[in-house]
């Protein structure tokens, strides 16, 4: 068995079935959302998968294509579009390695002081769909998260000062 087979063996465990806690995972409350999956949902929250509903969001269309679903979660699903402060479209600057996609202008100075030009060398820009936690739970139709995973560039307070009114819900 190999470390990737090993790990999804290791997610689809149910380490709670014989604890109390088990009724909280029972109850249908947790939602994940990864904010920024590019390879899919990690194993951070692997050991209570199976309790959880997982939302990934992920703009860049090529990083997109890639995802689908593991069957280690409750539910998996992946939306096409960027989580920030507003609603609208923006331009997403994409370098050699698109890990490092960002809607912020890239410092080239950076990279090369750091030998990490491959994350600021860009090389794509593409215009993706933007929208804030609210919208994105009245546009298509997602719960609220109750767990947010942010992997993005430059733009976690602009997903975090979009969250105020949903994120009072729960």
């Amino acid at each position: 068995m190999d470390g990737i087979e090993f790990e999804r063996q290791l997610i689809k465990t149910n380490f709670f079935r014989a604890m109390p806690l088990s009724t909280c995972f029972e109850a249908d409350r947790l939602c994940l959302w990864d904010i920024g999956p590019r390879g899919g949902f990690g194993s951070f929250f692997a050991p209570m998968a199976l309790a959880v509903a997982a939302i990934g969001f992920e703009p860049v269309s090529s990083g997109f294509e890639g995802l689908s679903g593991s069957g280690a979660w409750k539910s998996e699903r992946y939306l096409p579009l960027a989580i920030g402060g507003r609603d609208g479209e923006a331009v997403l600057n994409i370098p050699t390695d698109p890990a490092g996609a960002s809607f912020l202008e890239h410092d080239q100075a950076i990279g090369r002081r750091y030998h990490l030009g491959d994350l600021f060398d860009v090389v794509q820009r593409e215009t993706v769909p933007l929208r804030t936690i609210g919208a994105a739970i009245r546009d298509f139709d997602v719960r609220a998260p109750t767990l947010l995973k942010l992997d993005i560039e430059g733009s976690v307070l602009a997903v975090l000062e979009g969250r105020v009114t949903p994120c009072r819900a729960f």
